[in-house]
């Protein structure tokens, strides 16, 4: 797998820690960079690709080996807040 640039220890947390430790990481990161996510939460399987996803993040891979999960995820170009950054918010448009 590909050489990670940040790599977060998870192992022994539960979700939703991983993930939100994994956003966390993810946000000090340039486009492009990545990030090598391990964790022993097999809920990484689905909690990872979901986030990638939503986020505009591109999954790299994942290995397991005696219950420890690797996994690699290169920053996409987006806002790290899913995409909404440009959403208009409640109160935000002008009414005349």
């Amino acid at each position: 797998m590909p050489s990670a640039d940040h790599k977060l220890n998870t192992l022994g947390l539960l979700c939703p820690l991983p993930l939100l430790f994994a956003v966390r990481d993810m946000a000090s990161l340039e486009p492009g960079q990545i990030l090598e996510i391990i964790g022993d939460d097999p809920g990484l399987y689905e909690d990872i690709p979901a986030w990638c996803e939503r986020a505009g993040h591109r999954l790299l891979g994942f290995e397991e080996d005696e219950g420890v999960i690797q996994c690699w995820v290169e920053k996409g170009d987006i806002a790290e807040d899913d995409g909404e950054a440009n959403a208009e918010q409640p109160g935000d448009s002008e009414t005349t």
